[in-house]
């Protein structure tokens, strides 16, 4: 009884804990690297801000990801991604990662996101926009 117990309260915490927390941006940019190697093209859709979509077009976004999709594809899939730093400045955020794939090559990315009604997506706040 007393293992019961004690497996239930670690199970409630565990949920507590997993239900309470909200992704970080550098948890965001993982998620959107995963969902673009599997092909979930609405998933990573989801990670933009609207402004983002609107600015670059939900098409030509869409076809990006695919293309990317692709491209890691050729490159064997994503061995791991690093986060080489976050930097989190009130509502803004830049992750600077490192993805390596399973053929053996890397590249550094930096992606700004921004919180949005709570949420980290990717795109940036009026003052981050490019002139």
């Amino acid at each position: 009884m007393k293992t019961l117990f004690s497996f239930l309260a670690v199970s409630i915490m565990v949920l507590f804990v997993a239900c309470g927390s909200s992704s970080g941006p550098a948890d965001v940019v993982k998620s959107f690297y995963a969902a673009v190697e599997k092909g979930d093209v609405d998933a990573a859709m989801d990670l933009y801000t609207d402004e983002i979509i609107q600015m670059l077009g939900e098409e030509k976004i869409k076809t990006t990801i695919t293309e990317s999709q692709k491209q890691i594809e050729a490159k064997g899939g994503i061995e791991s991604i690093e986060v080489v730093s976050e930097d989190v400045k009130d509502e803004t955020a830049k992750v600077n990662i490192k993805l390596t794939y399973k053929n053996g090559e890397s590249t550094e990315e930096a992606i700004d996101l921004v919180k949005v009604s709570g949420d980290w997506k990717m795109g940036f706040s009026m003052d981050q926009q490019p002139q």
